[in-house]
């Protein structure tokens, strides 16, 4: 796990490839491929040469596999999918723009009529693409609505994919019949999550760590309803 042998398993491994100290960008992508990779970060951090990048997704699962983790070595950046104002900007809205609104907001003052008018379309357009970035993508450069909701469901089979891969055992059945049971919880009037609705008898015995393995995956966020912060 040295640096001086790390680098020339690099370099073998991408022939004619320069590493040049202080000028390269090591970027390792689906880290969580390989699990000893991360456990690597820290010798390359130590090292110093070259900066260096890691990305990945369920990084929160596999924390079993992994040898030895670079704590104190590492800086986390969590990515998210597009918000609003993001979409805003996809879609040629300059930050300046975003910045109006925002002083009407503040204001409590009503905006224009041209302005509200445009800015409902691009909300009702963000409801339909959403913030995946491959769809919002497509849908910015050629508005095919099509196209978006194939994306939308290749996203959805690459989701149910990883379940089946990186699930243990019986978890891969439960975890997938909760992912598969949300858009049932969101079409009801009463939006709290039901173990119910997954199952009928299902209870949070069965199904609560299956929901904390798609929360641990990335794929889901809780939203707590609190009367009292």
């Amino acid at each position: 796990m040295d640096t001086d042998t790390l680098i020339k398993q690099i370099s073998l491994r991408v022939p004619g490839a320069e590493l040049v100290p202080g000028e390269t960008l090591l970027f390792f992508d689906e880290i969580q491929s390989c699990p000893r990779a991360r456990t690597a970060l820290k010798f390359l951090t130590q090292d110093g040469r070259f900066d260096v990048i890691a990305s990945g997704s369920l990084l929160g699962i596999n924390y079993k596999e992994v040898p030895s983790y670079p704590v104190g070595y590492v800086e986390h950046l969590a990515m998210y999918s597009l918000d609003f104002e993001e979409f805003l900007w996809a879609n040629g809205v300059k930050p300046g723009s975003v910045a109006d609104i925002k002083e009407y907001f503040d204001k409590r003052r009503p905006l224009p009529n041209a302005m509200h008018e445009r800015m409902l379309e691009l909300f009702k357009e963000y409801i339909v693409v959403g913030g995946m970035p491959r769809a919002a993508h497509e849908f910015v450069t050629a508005h095919n609505f099509a196209n978006v909701l194939r994306i939308q469901k290749a996203i959805i089979s690459d989701y149910m994919d990883d379940i089946a891969k990186y699930a243990d055992g019986a978890e891969k059945a439960k975890a997938r019949a909760c992912f598969l049971s949300i858009p049932k919880h969101l079409s009801k009037e009463y939006k709290k999550f039901q173990y119910s609705v997954v199952e009928r008898g299902g209870t949070a015995r069965k199904f609560g760590g299956s929901l904390m393995w798609l929360y641990d995956a990335g794929i889901i966020n809780f939203c707590h309803n609190l009367s009292c912060p």
